[in-house]
């Protein structure tokens, strides 16, 4: 048997790898019996498997003598680099064609007729649509397209002509022939602008609203909700009846792809035995920790995972050519292409700064993520990655959402470190070396961070370098009771630091936040540190070169148990 090297995008039939064999067929014998006009709504985001299941369709009820007839059109198609008004007439263009095809290969008188009326229609269409998208934008109120296009008194009898001769010679040819009728598969409106998406439901509902005809649309409610808010607004409370009173209008059935049933884990662990990627005699942790890391990232989204697929396919050919992967670097590539993939943002800080363990203040300071106004430090954790990772997330509505599965996400790799015992930051950084090359985007440097993000051991704990600061003072007043602010700053001298100095008073650390939404002091009750005379915020500001002369100072200290070194 062939090996490949890709999976293709191209919709499969002749397997069941998510397991919705019976919605499938349901919906077969639901059409097969189904009462005509019909118009049906397949739901589902962009890549959900609506061509796949309306590919299913089409070969399982157009293809036996007793079935329908099948029309296929693309909207994308039809609309590529043109204007609202061409991509409906180019619509209206391809669908009568396409009816008037299947009548003369049946070698029927009933197409002259029809060719004829529409040809006229058709004529007087195209001029109404040039004259119309010098006046209109893509962005359009939905209907105003339409309703131009068939606004005057000639064009609505032209309109009613048109659907009469449709009806007439649909009707005529159907009852000579043993099949129901006519499927039309309406594919890719979620590819186009949708407030053009909603301009062509309009459309099919005015002129091939018809008896022995049944309508497939892929669309999803909620780019008929885009759609509609040059005409309604904003989608409130008070008015999500109008948007799903149009949408009842023209869809009859709404039919929701299963997401939620598939079975994407026999899907994953499949294409990725297909392509060679994993074999036969995969460890049972090495597979639960792939499909938990896919779930997190892709989900259950068949064309994210077969892009995955064929990043980590392409990867595995770079390696190739050099050293044979271990089953660490393997799982570590899978890691690093889901998160790429999933959630790009994250990936570009991840590229610049591979030990996420490490993310503290200084990373905050680069990429602004203060709230002057509102402080939103996650209450309860205790690790700064995860603080850091939650403002990375909250500046982005879909991050937002997913922020407890890549935190999840995250620390299953830091557990599968540990476990392996290995470097979480140089294997990760390893990683990513290869993994840039299928990055969107300009090319990251992996090479070497930006920032130092060196631990130090302490007292049995491990920490980074604000950290260790604010450890080694809360150790030492707590060895010296009853010390002042003075006394320990004489203990600690500011120009250890620099500018900013090792310590403040909490006074001035909140003032400070407050003058400039920046944190250069821990000011949260558990950092802070209690003298004799006041409470102490320990400064977060620290580079390589300061914090080096801090451990430098305290190991000169001679201090019993307060020996610092790098970890």
């Amino acid at each position: 048997m062939s090996t490949f090297s890709n999976l293709t995008d191209t919709p499969r039939v002749d397997r069941d790898l998510l397991g919705i064999d019976k919605y499938k067929e349901g919906l077969k014998r639901f059409l097969m019996s189904a009462q005509t006009p019909l118009t049906v709504a397949i739901q589902g985001e962009w890549g959900s498997g609506k061509t796949t299941l309306m590919n299913f369709l089409r070969q399982e009820l157009c293809t036996d003598s007793e079935g329908y007839y099948g029309v296929w059109i693309n909207t994308w198609e039809y609309g590529l680099m043109m204007d609202a008004s061409s991509t409906l007439t180019n619509i209206i263009t391809a669908i009568i064609n396409q009816v008037i095809e299947v009548i003369e290969q049946e070698n029927s008188d009933d197409a002259a007729q029809l060719k004829k009326k529409a040809k006229s229609f058709i004529t007087r269409v195209s001029k109404v649509a040039l004259k119309t998208s010098a006046n209109m934008t893509i962005g359009s109120g939905a209907g105003d397209v339409v309703d131009s296009m068939f606004e005057t008194e000639q064009s609505e009898t032209g309109v009613r002509q048109l659907r009469d001769e449709l009806q007439s010679t649909i009707n005529h040819f159907i009852a000579q022939n043993p099949q129901k009728g006519f499927i039309f598969f309406i594919d890719d409106l979620d590819r186009i602008n949708p407030p053009v998406a909603v301009q062509i439901l309009e459309l099919l509902k005015n002129l091939f609203d018809l008896d022995n005809c049944i309508f497939l649309l892929a669309i999803d409610y909620d780019v008929v909700v885009k759609g509609l808010e040059p005409k309604f607004g904003k989608k409130t409370m008070e008015n999500e009846r109008e948007f799903r009173s149009f949408f009842e209008k023209i869809i009859q059935l709404p039919f929701s792809m299963p997401v939620n049933n598939y079975e994407v884990q026999s899907f994953l662990i499949d294409n990725l035995k297909q392509l060679r990627l994993i074999n036969d005699n995969v460890s049972e942790a090495q597979t639960i920790l792939i499909e938990e890391i896919g779930l997190l990232t892709v989900g259950k989204n068949p064309r994210a995972i077969k892009r995955l697929m064929n990043a980590i396919s392409l990867v595995k050919c770079i390696n190739d050519v050099g050293t044979q992967q271990d089953e660490v670097a393997e799982i570590i590539n899978f890691f690093l292409l889901s998160v790429q993939i999933s959630y790009p943002q994250i990936y570009n800080v991840l590229a610049h700064y591979p030990n996420f363990v490490g993310w503290d203040n200084e990373l905050e300071v680069e990429y602004q993520l203060f709230d002057k106004e509102d402080d939103l430090d996650l209450q309860g954790e205790e690790e700064d990655w995860k603080q850091i990772l939650f403002k990375l997330c909250r500046k982005d509505f879909f991050l937002q959402a997913r922020y407890a599965a890549i935190v999840r996400l995250f620390e299953r790799i830091e557990e599968f470190c540990k476990e392996q015992k290995v470097s979480l930051e140089d294997t990760l950084r390893q990683g990513l070396e290869l993994s840039s090359v299928t990055s969107v985007g300009d090319a990251v440097e992996t090479t070497k961070a930006k920032k130092d993000f060196s631990k130090f051991a302490f007292q049995g704990g491990s920490y980074n370098k604000g950290r260790l600061v604010n450890q080694v003072i809360k150790a030492y007043v707590k060895e010296n009771p009853g010390i002042t602010f003075s006394e320990l700053e004489d203990a600690f001298p500011a120009e250890i630091q620099g500018s900013l100095g090792v310590i403040t008073s909490k006074e001035n650390a909140e003032q400070i936040y407050k003058r400039t939404g920046h944190k250069r002091y821990y000011i949260k009750p558990n950092e802070l540190v209690k003298v004799a005379d006041g409470k102490v915020a320990t400064c977060n500001q620290w580079a390589v070169g300061n914090i080096e002369s801090f451990v430098n100072h305290v190991n000169k200290m001679g201090l019993s148990g307060f020996t610092i070194q790098n970890s």
